[in-house]
């Protein structure tokens, strides 16, 4: 648990900036749809724990520093959420573990808890197949208001691929269950996978919206535009895969370079690893995709079905409440504009590396009905065309500044290993074929020590 005791000795004589480790809870998407937020007597703050360790899977682009999954000590946890309430002010807990759930006794544990000092919680990293009706119920009864699943797909290939282990029909049935006992449940999707194309990325957008109409939400309710591009760890099944392609090196001093572009490059799919194979200008347009597919499968549900179900909307007094604390039009965009006065003030007229295109298309093209209408034929590739042109001036902006975070990108390489439909014929004697098949496939073994140990290192926990 943090100690916040040493934390406030950290800042020495201004005790005042611990407040800077909480947040409000109104303020907090997760939060403030439940009505139990603005209660007048519940505490305004939200506090971080991590209760569990590990996980129970090995997903293939997961990094797992340690073996096995441990549960923490919970009356360490009823002590030290006492002492969070007492003096910080805490009605909200946030838990930021990496696989909360599996050891579904002490779930409830932690449920109860979090009931009797009557604080409303989320959890991260849950997975489906830990959940059942009863369960979700249960954690509703006792607090529960948002549970972020480790999805990443809404295609089976792609979680084959991941090695998730479950289905995707696994997937719709937790998130009912969330939607019926009110827990929110967006989802997080990871794209541009090994062996994903095109048409896995449809396959996810149409689940989304089937998804949402199923259960009377905004798309956009349940998938919250989380989107993100995978990103290969060391200790990973897909570090190692791109080593193999000879896009990661395996010299020492191409590995540095790799690493020190990996953990210092901007954090968007700019910087992301092609191990996909597919053409850029596809890669780079998968994450507006997704977007645009899904506004118009649910768009195309609404309008079949006789009686659409309009998204469930919280009470006037609640939303004036909600937006008290949310940013401002000015607010969203100040940062912006300080950016460029402080150019100014410092003569710094480069041509700053960000994503002028993307964000524009995103405010333009997303959610315009005008814009969604335009045949695919026409749009796709229009918004591909800007969008490689971004990329190309990008990445001349970081070669001028001699950080070419984005080389890895385009790969001519990785063109000719793509993970083709037939990827299961190629090991006909197993049930789910996933990325690790391919490596350890792959893998050549060695007689070198220092080899072997490196290998190790690679392959991980």
């Amino acid at each position: 648990m943090p100690d916040y005791e040493l934390l406030k000795k950290g800042l020495q004589d201004r005790p005042e900036l611990l407040s800077n480790y909480f947040r409000p809870g109104r303020g907090s998407g997760w939060f403030n749809h439940d009505p139990r937020a603005y209660e007048s007597g519940r505490k305004p703050n939200i506090a971080v724990l991590v209760v569990n360790k590990g996980c129970v899977a090995k997903c293939t682009f997961c990094q797992r520093p340690t073996k096995g999954y441990r549960v923490g000590d919970m009356t360490e946890l009823e002590e030290h959420v006492v002492y969070l309430k007492e003096n910080h002010d805490v009605g909200f807990i946030t838990l930021a573990d990496e696989n909360f759930g599996s050891d579904r006794e002490a779930g409830i544990e932690f449920a109860r808890i979090m009931k009797k000092h009557d604080m409303l919680w989320t959890a991260g990293g849950v997975r489906v197949d830990s959940m059942t009706r009863e369960l979700t119920r249960t954690y509703a009864e006792n607090n529960c208001v948002g549970m972020k699943f480790g999805v990443e797909s809404g295609s089976q290939k792609v979680l084959d691929i991941m090695e998730k282990k479950f289905t995707v029909a696994e997937v719709a049935q937790a998130i009912k269950w969330c939607a019926e006992f009110r827990i929110l449940a967006p989802l997080s999707i990871m794209l541009a996978m090994p062996g994903e194309t095109s048409e896995t990325v449809r396959e996810t957008s149409k689940f989304i919206a089937n998804l949402a109409f199923d259960i009377g939400k905004d798309p956009f309710t349940v998938f919250g535009g989380d989107l993100f591009y995978a990103i290969p760890f060391p200790g990973t099944p897909l570090y190692e895969y791109g080593q193999q392609l000879g896009i990661i090196g395996k010299s020492v001093d191409e590995e540095e370079a790799y690493l020190e572009g990996l953990f210092t490059a901007p954090t968007y799919k700019m910087s992301y690893v092609n191990l996909n194979g597919s053409d850029v200008k596809e890669v780079l347009f998968w994450e507006l995709m997704v977007q645009i597919l899904v506004r118009k499968e649910y768009a195309r549900l609404l309008s079949s079905s006789p009686q659409a179900v309009k998204p469930v909307t919280r009470p006037a007094s609640q939303e004036v409440a909600a937006a008290a604390h949310r940013p401002t039009r000015r607010a969203r965009f100040s940062p912006f504009w300080a950016a460029v006065v402080r150019r100014i003030k410092t003569r710094n007229f480069a041509m700053p590396c960000l994503p002028w295109i993307s964000n524009f298309i995103w405010r333009t093209v997303i959610g315009e009905k005008h814009f969604l209408d335009v045949s695919e034929r026409i749009l796709f590739p229009a918004l591909q065309l800007f969008l490689y042109a971004e990329y190309l001036i990008l990445r001349l902006c970081a070669i001028a500044r001699s950080k070419d975070y984005y080389r890895y990108m385009s790969p001519a390489l990785s063109r000719n290993r793509k993970i083709g439909d037939n990827y299961q014929a190629l090991f006909p004697q197993r049930k789910l074929v996933s990325l690790r098949n391919f490596v350890v496939t792959n893998r050549r073994p060695s007689e070198d020590t220092t080899e072997q140990n490196r290998i190790k290192l690679l392959i991980g926990l």
